[in-house]
C-alpha cells in the first residue's frame, strides 16, 4: 500500500541530512559541534533507526550555519546569531515559499555592537546605520527539499 508524500512543513531530517546541509564532513563532526558549542539545533523527537530527528528549522539553521562558517566565522561567534534566529517565523517563512506566497527566503544577519538575525523574504531588508549586513539565501536548500519530497 503507497502512503502519501509528507508534507515538508512537517518532514523530520536525520543527522546526515544536516551534516550534509551544514558543510560538516561527517554526521558525527556535526553532532560534535552542535554539542560543544550548544547550538541552538536540537532533536525534536525520539530517535529513529538510532539516529537523532531534526525539523525544517533546525535544517534552515544548519544551512545559516554553513554559509556564516564559509565567510570564515568561528563557530563560537555563530552560536548567538543562530539563537537569536525564531523557529515559529522559520515555519512561517518556509510554508510561505513552499506554497509559492515569496520566490525566495533569505536569513538577515546585522553585525554590530548589537548582532540581531532574522529570516526574511523577496522584500528588501531595512538596515540600520553602522551595521555590516549579512544576507543568507536558504532558498536553494528549501528547493531541493521541495523536490525530493
Amino acid at each position: 500500500m503507497l502512503r502519501p508524500m509528507t508534507r515538508i512543513s512537517t518532514a523530520r531530517f536525520f543527522t546526515k541530512q544536516l551534516a550534509y546541509i551544514a558543510g560538516y564532513s561527517s554526521p558525527k563532526r556535526f553532532t560534535t559541534d552542535v554539542l560543544r558549542y550548544d547550538l541552538p539545533i536540537q532533536p525534536c523527537g525520539p530517535q529513529s533507526f538510532r539516529d537523532n530527528l531534526y525539523d525544517l528549522p533546525g535544517l534552515l539553521k544548519a544551512a545559516v550555519l554553513r554559509q556564516l562558517r564559509g565567510i570564515g566565522l568561528p563557530v563560537t561567534r555563530i552560536r548567538p546569531l543562530l539563537a537569536l534566529l525564531d523557529d515559529e517565523a522559520a515555519n512561517e517563512a518556509s510554508a510561505r515559499f513552499i506554497s509559492g506566497q515569496i520566490r525566495s527566503l533569505h536569513c538577515v544577519v546585522l553585525l554590530g555592537s548589537q548582532p540581531t538575525a532574522e529570516w526574511a523574504d523577496d522584500g528588501p531588508a531595512n538596515l540600520s546605520g553602522g551595521c555590516s549586513a549579512l544576507l543568507i539565501d536558504v532558498t536553494s536548500d528549501l528547493q531541493a527539499l521541495i523536490n525530493r519530497h
